[in-house]
């Protein structure tokens, strides 16, 4: 649950940040933070474009069962009002991966 409220959190911050790029820039400016914030390294381009695509897979998701991505953004303390629950958790499943990645735990 901590992880998931992390990359509420995280997902929030930086998609306000990003709000006035355009679609693609703002998704690949926004992965480009996350991978910073969580790892301290940039994602290399073969990384950046299966995140993209597995933020895509959540947004189709989410588009389908809209239940699932508000039950998701609930979870937690931190509520923000009028905001695209589908797009929210679409963003915290990717930040949830990469919070859950070896590169975030391991440090060289």
């Amino acid at each position: 649950e901590q992880i998931l409220e992390e990359a509420k959190g995280l997902a929030y911050e930086l998609g306000k940040r990003a709000s006035s790029l355009t679609s693609p820039e703002r998704d690949a400016q926004i992965l480009q933070s996350m991978a910073i914030r969580c790892t301290s390294l940039p994602l290399g381009q073969e990384e950046q474009q299966r995140l993209l695509e597995l933020l895509a897979h959540f947004r189709h998701r989410f588009d389908q069962a809209p239940q699932d991505a508000s039950d998701l953004v609930s979870i937690g303390t931190l509520h923000w009002p009028a905001i695209d629950e589908k797009e929210l958790a679409s963003w915290m499943m990717v930040a949830s991966t990469l919070l859950g990645s070896d590169r975030a735990t391991v440090r060289p």
